[in-house]
């Protein structure tokens, strides 16, 4: 029989043709990267890696293909070509689908964020949060969904926030709750909130949150409960009242997206940015913070554009 025999480390390994490996000849090897040998026979490819031998999946074309040559491009990607089945790549994959296959209550998700401990939190439209635990991706039996029927004031979700101290903050149409331990407390305008419809939620680190709504951003200073809360608008300065994406820059600024422009709250001041100091949209979507003072800004329709301090 025709075999391969590692040698090093501990006791030879032996992988014998028509047993461990696919076919009955052994017509290519390549040792990768990342030290893996891959094995070409005439009845499919196999990898040796770590000791352990891994086959693919009868369903690959290359499961059973007569290999010829393989051969590894600088960014990683394993080229294979076979006899009578054509040239073959293999890459990495990068990405993997979550959805309701996979254990979420929903595959309309409108928002993501992930807690201090990586839990993943994920919000739907229609059905709820779903808590994911650090490497549970897939597992549906480990992901645990939170709905109207747990206490929240709706399963669409429009914002999530982590907060550092634990709770997850869920923002909806028809009011704010909070997640904790796995309890659910649920506050609307009736606890002083300026609005219901819930846009955007900022955790601070100082365990205040930020809220935004339609008609302003409330900033609720601490407590178990709405105690301090102060709310910007318009008539104080606000660019707009429709308050979106935030987030804080390395200076500790607050920056504030809305429909007219962008706001940054900069000692205990408010000042606004439009068109007409450089913005290329004064529709604001999505803010993130950059290292040294900088702001990335992404617009609705326009692009994104760099607030370099300046």
């Amino acid at each position: 029989n025709i075999s391969l025999i590692e040698f090093g480390g501990g006791p030879a390994k032996k992988l014998t043709v028509g047993h461990d490996l696919p076919g009955s000849r052994v017509q290519a090897l390549f040792a990768d990267r990342e030290g893996s040998l891959w094995i070409g026979t005439n009845g499919g490819l196999a990898r040796w890696s770590e000791s352990k031998l891994q086959r693919l999946p009868v369903t690959d074309p290359l499961a059973s293909a007569s290999v010829l040559k393989i051969f590894e491009d600088r960014e990683g990607n394993l080229w294979v070509g076979t006899e009578t089945g054509g040239l073959h790549i293999l890459r990495d994959q990068r990405f993997r689908t979550m959805g309701a296959r996979e254990g979420l209550s929903s595959d309309a998700t409108t928002t993501v964020v992930e807690d201090n401990t990586g839990k993943l939190w994920v919000g739907t439209r229609g059905g709820g949060v779903n808590a994911v635990p650090r490497g549970a991706a897939g597992t549906s039996s480990a992901i645990r969904n939170f709905s109207v029927r747990d206490g929240l004031l709706s399963d669409v979700i429009l914002s999530l926030a982590a907060a550092s101290n634990g709770d997850l903050w869920v923002g909806t149409p028809d009011g704010l709750s909070r997640i904790r331990k796995g309890a659910v407390t649920s506050f609307t305008s009736a606890d002083g909130l300026p609005d219901d419809f819930i846009r955007s939620l900022h955790a601070d680190a100082d365990g205040s949150l930020w809220i935004g709504t339609r008609r302003g951003l409330t900033h609720w200073r601490g407590g178990q409960n709405p105690g301090h809360l102060e709310t910007y608008t318009q008539a104080n300065g606000l660019g707009s009242d429709l308050v979106g994406a935030m987030a804080h820059d390395s200076a500790g600024d607050l920056w504030v997206a809305t429909f007219a422009g962008l706001s940054r709250l900069h000692g205990g001041k408010i000042e606004n940015y439009t068109t007409a100091n450089g913005l290329s949209s004064n529709v604001i979507t999505a803010l993130l913070p950059q290292g040294k003072g900088t702001l990335m800004i992404g617009t609705q329709d326009h692009g994104w554009n760099l607030w370099d301090g300046r």
